[in-house]
């Protein structure tokens, strides 16, 4: 490994003259020898400074190579593909010309030699806009994992980006995996299922890795691409899935269509506002791949949730379907109680989903700590990892406490005040985490206040009934 070209950074751009220099310096500014690892920029022949910018880079820098398209091609896969061409390292990494990837993270991989024996190695994502910093698809990134079976990750297929993704290259290249310049939506989805079909190992790591700008300046694809548009290219997915030969691999991707693709991109507002003919449509081809016989073949393990929209769909019902997800996105909510759990139904009492929720029965504070006791509903006690205590600012800032007991559905921690000290000025939410990753807020009804050393803390409910805290210094 001494003098091996480890990695081939691919950075596909266009109009990018206002980023592109924070792209490229932060992947030249990586601790690890420029021996180690190569900057392959494709310009999709921009109309601005852009590849001026990349030419420069490429002259200063003897690990960076700029090229540029003879004419655009209107989407990422082009400029991708011939990026992968042209790469050289063991493992590719396909880096966006508007976001960056951390400090260090190639040198942290470099000097954990068993990763660089994976197909596969994901680190965590960070999503950047003018308020917060948030992690982004943490659900696979939640702990270090070394050279696992990738379906044996929960959840791991629910993204299927190249964000803060190290690929073998070799392994691309055995499968002739590319993406598909035919369309410019969804050919992530149809390259990483493709991959993943291949794919003997994975690794992930709990350390930042890439930073995913989505400030209002950001103007992706993704922002300008319709509803419609964005369904039909799961169809495409949905097709290519059904030929995989791997019958798990295969059964959880369709689990992840169904679930991620079809019905959570129902629960919006972008769903409800669509014309009755879009939504007919929409809900025409949600019937159809509902109907297929490998779906039928995994609904029983689709999201409770849904089960009345699933029924909708089985029943070609189209109003139901409608007013299923105005009532869930929107409309009021009752809860009912049934075999010792609380559920949700409607007014007129036709639909129903578990009630999945933590409630603060008792809030107190003792000498040194602060004493919290949370009812949960419809989660399990071996699910759940601990009371999260999240900045609304920095996933940095946040604090995962393990140490809570369970007796029942009444969960119980005790907070150090001395950890409060800690905690920078801020709002804060209390959230139950579980099922790795998961979060519940907290719902709480009244106020409290506290003083710390040198500040002071009030626990109130949010305008949502939520459990959240202010800190603030002492003298403010």
């Amino acid at each position: 490994m001494k003098n091996k070209l480890l990695f081939s950074i691919i950075i596909p751009t266009y109009n990018s003259e206002e980023k592109i220099r924070r792209t490229v310096d932060s992947v030249l500014n990586q601790s690890l020898e420029k021996q180690f690892f190569e900057v392959i920029i494709i310009d999709d022949h921009s109309s601005d400074q852009t590849f001026s910018i990349c030419n420069e880079y490429s002259r200063k820098f003897s690990n960076v190579h700029a090229f540029q398209l003879k004419k655009n091609s209107g989407g990422a896969s082009a400029p991708r593909n011939f990026g992968l061409f042209k790469a050289k390292g063991q493992f590719v990494y396909f880096l966006d010309s508007d976001d960056w990837i951390a400090e260090n993270i190639l040198s942290y991989i470099y000097h954990h030699p068993k990763l660089l024996k994976s197909d596969v190695i994901v680190g965590k994502s960070i999503k950047v806009n003018e308020k917060a910093k948030t992690e982004y698809a943490k659900f696979m990134s939640i702990k270090n994992r070394l050279l696992k079976p990738l379906t044996e990750i929960p959840y791991f297929l629910y993204y299927l980006g190249p964000t803060s993704k190290f690929l073998n290259r070799k392994l691309l290249i055995k499968h002739h995996i590319r993406f598909p310049e035919e369309i410019s939506f969804g050919e992530d989805k149809l390259f990483f299922a493709e991959l993943y079909s291949h794919v003997k190992n994975v690794s992930t790591i709990t350390k930042e890795c890439g930073f995913i700008d989505r400030t209002a300046t950001n103007d992706s694809i993704v922002r300008r691409t319709s509803f419609l548009k964005k369904r039909k290219s799961d169809e495409l997915l949905f097709d290519q899935v059904k030929r995989l030969s791997n019958l798990t691999l295969k059964k959880q991707l369709i689990i992840r269509i169904i679930e991620q693709d079809l019905l959570s991109n129902c629960n919006s507002e972008t769903f409800l506002k669509l014309s009755q003919h879009d939504k007919q449509q929409v809900f025409n081809l949600n019937c159809k791949l509902i109907s297929d016989p490998d779906t039928q073949l995994v609904l029983n393990q689709i999201d409770e949730k849904y089960s009345d929209a699933i029924d909708a769909l089985q029943n070609d019902n189209f109003d139901k379907y409608c007013e299923f997800f105005m009532w869930l996105k929107k409309d009021n909510k009752v809860a009912y109680f049934k075999n010792g759990e609380y559920y949700l139904t409607n007014q007129k009492n036709t639909f129903s989903l578990p009630f999945v929720s933590s409630h603060a029965m008792i809030i107190d504070i003792l000498k040194d700590y602060l004493l919290l006791q949370i009812k949960l509903n419809h989660v399990k006690r071996d699910e759940i990892a601990g009371l999260l205590i999240e900045s609304r600012t920095s996933f940095e800032q946040s604090i995962l406490l393990k140490e809570v007991t369970c007796s029942g559905d009444l969960m119980t921690c005790y907070v150090s005040l001395q950890l409060f000290n800690q905690l920078p000025a801020g709002f804060y939410n209390f959230k139950v985490q579980y099922k790795e990753y998961k979060n519940i807020a907290v719902r709480f009804g009244y106020q409290k206040n506290f003083v710390l050393n040198d500040k002071k803390a009030m626990i109130y409910p949010s305008i949502a009934g939520n459990l959240s805290m202010k800190i603030e210094l002492e003298n403010n």
